[in-house]
């Protein structure tokens, strides 16, 4: 003898598991368009910035690095940004980037030292 009832009830749970599975996809697929399509202007901005960062005096480059980390630390996602890492780069090889810069008419019979 067949049992309706329980029939229905599994019928309506298989329903409502359908609609969470659902319903879970459609949250999961549009929390990933998200990410694709959100780009913050600055970052844009500080990469091209960065890019000239190899004129610049230590102190301007590390200006620059604290007002990039301070962005970051406000907006943590912007480190998704794939231009984030360029930068960073960028700040790395603009510190790497020494210019040492000798005087060659230099003459030691110059320096005088007084007591």
């Amino acid at each position: 003898m067949p049992n309706f009832a329980l029939e229905k009830e599994v019928k309506q749970t298989m329903r409502k598991l359908l609609y969470i599975s659902a319903s879970f996809l459609l949250v999961t697929l549009l929390g990933s368009c998200e990410k694709e399509l959100f780009h913050y202007a600055e970052i844009t901005e500080y990469h091209a910035e960065s890019q000239q960062l190899d004129v610049a005096t230590t102190d301007s480059i590390a200006r620059f690095s604290s007002k990039v980390q301070g962005f970051v630390a406000q907006h943590p996602d912007a480190k998704d940004d794939p231009l984030y890492s360029e930068i960073l780069n960028n700040i790395n090889n603009a510190k790497l980037n020494i210019t040492i810069t000798t005087h060659d008419e230099w003459d030691p019979d110059d320096i005088t030292f007084d007591f």
